[in-house]
């Protein structure tokens, strides 16, 4: 439609306005060398915290398995020595050759898996590992000033040690470290299962050393009670009556 001066307007139907863009309007968030290092330490000591952890339990299980190979030795001597100097009936002597052939296979089972493991390396490996992470983190906490070049320089010295060690922690080792620091994990949605996970690898120790342990009380008690029917026969005693005698 011309105007007064005959110059024609533009229809308001078919006119488009210029509306603006989310993205021109969006605010960048700002990014803070202060909350950077922030989020950084903490990587850094949960990382630090589960390695710890790692060298402790592999510790732990190196130290278990020589444990039951020590053992399971002392107790296959014990057990070939013992029909030497006591006399054996023959089922019991049935027993301690089974039992002798089991202890066996026990200290080759777990001395091939102590072998192959490498428990002590590893253990070792995830020490140093948090030990540098634990200094760079102590450096980068001292620092007065901070710049994003300075914590791009800390955050490649952080990858550059993760690289450095071929090791990792377990889950189980950062289960732990949950338990161990509350007060950053108070949402922890089940604490006992996670404690089962962490008791979950000294279930099967015990069961072995357990079963180790009832197997040569058996057979001791086994030969005691021979032994003992033995002297009550040469002595012309009977044992079950001296038994109830006493207890009386």
């Amino acid at each position: 439609m011309p105007n007064s001066s005959g110059i024609p307007l533009p229809d308001a139907s078919t006119t488009e306005v210029p509306r603006s863009s989310p993205i021109g309007n969006s605010l960048e968030p700002v990014r803070d060398p202060e909350n950077e290092r922030a989020s950084l330490l903490s990587d850094m000591k949960v990382t630090k915290g589960s390695r710890f952890n790692a060298a402790e339990r592999l510790r732990r299980r190196d130290r278990r398995n020589t444990i039951i190979v020590s053992f399971a030795s002392a107790y296959v001597i014990v057990l070939t020595i013992v029909p030497i100097i006591f006399h054996v009936p023959e089922y019991l002597s049935s027993i301690i050759t089974i039992a002798i052939i089991i202890f066996s296979i026990i200290i080759l089972t777990y001395s091939l898996i102590q072998y192959s493991s490498g428990d002590p390396v590893k253990a070792e490996q995830n020490h140093r590992c948090a030990m540098e992470i634990n200094a760079l983190r102590r450096r980068l906490t001292l620092l007065p000033t901070l710049t994003f070049e300075i914590l791009s320089r800390y955050a490649k010295e952080y990858d550059d040690i993760l690289q450095r060690y071929n090791v990792n922690h377990e889950p189980v080792d950062f289960e732990r470290y949950k338990i161990e620091h509350p007060a950053e994990y108070p949402l922890l949605d089940d604490k006992k299962a996670a404690q089962k996970d962490i008791n979950k690898e000294y279930g099967f120790y015990r069961a072995v050393m357990v079963a180790m342990s009832a197997t040569i009380i058996f057979t001791l008690v086994g030969i005691l009670f021979n032994y003992v029917q033995t002297i009550s026969k040469t002595l012309k005693i009977n044992f079950w009556d001296a038994i109830t005698s006493f207890l009386k």
